[in-house]
């Protein structure tokens, strides 16, 4: 399975929005969310 990683301020700006949910799950993207300033994984969406 592979994932798709972006940065926080990424996801909150694009995926976080209902369009950019609905393209997540229309092509079936898994995301790894992290913060680049602390470099840690903040969340995992399968």
């Amino acid at each position: 399975m592979l994932y798709l990683a972006i940065r926080q301020m990424t996801y909150q700006g694009i995926f976080n929005e209902p369009l950019g949910e609905l393209i997540r799950q229309k092509y079936r993207v898994n995301l790894l969310i992290f913060n680049n300033q602390k470099q840690e994984i903040v969340q995992w969406l399968p």
